[in-house]
């Protein structure tokens, strides 16, 4: 019973912070990402059961064109798991 309880509190927490993230982005006249609102997950990967492509990971595109590289390739790493000396072809 103190589980469901407890599911019920992480639901309503989650609805509230929802509802407040999208107040922000009406607020900034900002869309949210594809990947986040599609249901694709915060790592920038596709559908559920697909092989994350690290390419396409929104994060990296961003670093990238902030020209923040090391970044980029940290979480490119971050993402696959290779090192640093793996990653270079």
């Amino acid at each position: 019973m103190a589980e469901a309880r407890e599911l019920l509190e992480i639901k309503q927490r989650l609805a509230l912070v929802e509802a407040g993230l999208q107040q922000l982005f009406e607020h900034l006249d900002i869309a949210p990402r594809e990947s986040a609102a599609g249901g694709g997950g915060w790592g920038g990967g596709g559908e559920e059961g697909e092989p994350l492509d690290p390419l396409s990971d929104r994060e990296i595109q961003d670093l990238l064109v902030e020209g923040n590289e090391i970044q980029a390739i940290k979480r490119y790493r971050e993402l696959t798991g290779l090192e640093i000396t793996k990653g270079i072809p």
